[in-house]
């Protein structure tokens, strides 16, 4: 048999109700599939009962496999499946390692297409009515990782963090919330800036969290917050309540 075709496919943020059309014609079709933890169990649903699934699932210090394991395993699948699905969470191009995987792949020969997907911070903006970008509040908008690595805290330039007029957009930052704040509190962000946290943007376990940057790490743990979650800082979150829909009813 010849070499099959890898699909990097976004699942999106949420259940099967935000996947894009492609990705869903590809999972209903696929002849394998190499799924993430974040994946929603309706997506994993949709694939072929007579499909591989394998799961590829990864959490703090917890991988069922190493990355180098997943790469391997996509170019051994290749050889024996014709559409092989590498099933990401979110947008495989954010935060999704979908770059590292695509290099592996094409070191490899093997044929890969990128499927792009609603990111969670799209979903979780949109869930919550956060304009993540508006006149006169917010200029632009910056996407960051607060992950840790090596057991140090996040190296980012905390000094044009707080003072760009962006929205900004955290992922993989509630372990950090402290430390992320405080870094930016130091370097002259308003610690009255509201701040926000979505966890689990998109499901039915949604659950949100309105607060301000000195305050936000201490709430973050009162109210049990957990990943996965995106935390938005910035004076657009005040427009979130304020455009909330009330029946007159």
């Amino acid at each position: 048999m010849s070499k099959g075709k890898l699909y990097l496919t976004g699942a999106g943020a949420g259940d099967k109700n935000f996947l894009t059309i492609k990705a869903y014609e590809l999972i209903i079709d696929a002849d394998a599939v190499i799924y993430d933890r974040l994946v929603d169990p309706s997506i994993i649903d949709l694939i072929p009962q007579n499909a591989l699934k394998v799961f590829a699932g990864k959490e703090p210090d917890k991988h069922h496999m190493t990355q180098d394991e997943i790469n391997q395993k996509m170019v051994d699948l290749s050889s024996q499946y014709q559409k092989i699905i590498r099933l990401k969470g979110g947008d495989p191009f954010i935060f999704g390692r979908a770059g590292e995987e695509a290099e592996f792949l094409k070191k490899h020969d093997v044929e890969f297409e990128v499927i792009p997907a609603i990111s969670a911070f799209q979903i979780g903006a949109t869930e919550y009515n956060i304009p993540l970008t508006f006149r006169k509040l917010s200029d632009g908008l910056t996407i960051i990782s607060g992950h840790k690595y090596n057991s140090e805290e996040p190296n980012l330039d905390w000094e044009s963090l707080a003072k760009l007029n962006h929205t900004l957009v955290i992922y993989m930052g509630v372990g950090n919330s402290e430390v992320i704040c405080k870094r930016l509190i130091e370097n002259g962000m308003n610690p009255e800036t509201p701040a926000f946290a979505g966890q689990e943007v998109g499901t039915k376990n949604s659950k949100e969290l309105y607060s301000t940057l000195e305050n936000f790490a201490v709430d973050i743990k009162n109210q049990n917050i957990k990943n996965p979650a995106i935390i938005v800082i910035g004076e657009v979150v005040r427009k979130s309540q304020e455009l909330q829909f009330k029946s007159g009813i």
